[in-house]
């Protein structure tokens, strides 16, 4: 397949998933959606599948499911009432639907608080605040490099809940900190993650979130040293906030596979530059260790 073509299902992907994404009623029809696209339903369905990883219909489906799980958490409105908003002929098909998505019912969902997203490889999913969707790209065309990394030092604290709010407990982390000097070049800030991103139960995502501390320096007070031995890992180029998610997705869908590569056991790292300056300002390096039997750098 040509690259114009590549990039062009790519941008048609895109816009599909930005229109099923922000849609206020979660009811949308792969027949209508490919008409409009300008598709027949089964060449989009391939597109869809190849671009994303998810079949289209199932697509559709979580993410009717996640606003739904948001509204029953944002709302007062009647669980009745928003299955019917959502497109389901009843209240039973809605609970079983919801049931085997969430593991739970709607009612406990709300009385719970637990988390509205369901883990899914894209990492895309319903999007209440209109947010700009970010999909890996259309070649998986990555500058993934392989690097000898030596033993690090981490000062951390835990963070356990969604993956997009582990900067939010960096930056308490950091603030309690008031006398640490933080233009020093130790001042590496960082989240070691426990769990694989997009597919860890958002509300038990696990990440360490800190800076590197100098040789034989102590970690501060409410703290632990957290030290990651010498390794080899694929390492990503700086990749900007609104690209995190695609960037994940590029290296463990498309780099990993095609490389011929297998993560080691070991947590994955996100390095961060420009860290504490707005998110949107912020630029970050993401290290997936690899297995050292598969190759080592000379």
């Amino acid at each position: 397949m040509r690259v114009q073509t590549r990039h062009s299902y790519y941008r048609s992907v895109l816009q599909i998933v930005e229109r099923i994404t922000a849609s206020r009623t979660g009811i949308e029809h792969v027949g209508r959606i490919a008409e409009a696209a300008g598709f027949s339903r089964f060449h989009l369905t391939r597109v869809f599948k190849e671009v994303l990883g998810e079949e289209m219909s199932e697509f559709i489906r979580r993410i009717r499911l996640e606003r739904a799980a948001y509204q029953i958490l944002h709302s007062r409105r009647g669980i009745g009432q928003i299955a019917k908003s959502s497109g389901y002929s009843g209240p039973e098909a809605f609970g079983r639907a919801f049931r085997k998505a969430f593991g739970m019912t709607a009612t406990q969902l709300r009385e719970t608080a637990a988390s509205w997203t369901i883990p899914a490889p894209s990492l895309v999913h319903w999007n209440p605040n209109s947010e700009r969707v970010a999909l890996m790209s259309p070649e998986g065309e990555f500058s993934v490099s392989i690097q000898s990394i030596l033993p690090q030092r981490f000062a951390v604290v835990r963070h356990v809940g969604p993956y997009m709010e582990r900067l939010t407990t960096l930056d308490r982390f950091r603030r309690s900190c008031p006398g640490r000097v933080w233009k020093d070049s130790t001042s590496k800030f960082a989240a070691i993650l426990h769990d694989p991103v997009g597919s860890a139960k958002c509300e038990s995502f696990r990440a360490d979130v800190g800076f590197a501390l100098a040789p034989e320096e102590p970690p501060p007070p409410r703290s632990r040293l957290l030290e990651i031995p010498a390794g080899t890992f694929a390492v990503s180029p700086l990749v900007d906030a609104e690209s995190f998610g695609s960037a994940w997705c590029s290296i463990v869908s498309a780099w990993i596979p095609s490389n011929g590569r297998r993560p080691a056991n070991i947590p994955a790292i996100e390095i961060y530059e420009g860290y504490p300056l707005p998110w949107n300002a912020m630029r970050c390096r993401i290290h997936l260790g690899l297995d050292m039997d598969l190759g080592a750098i000379d």
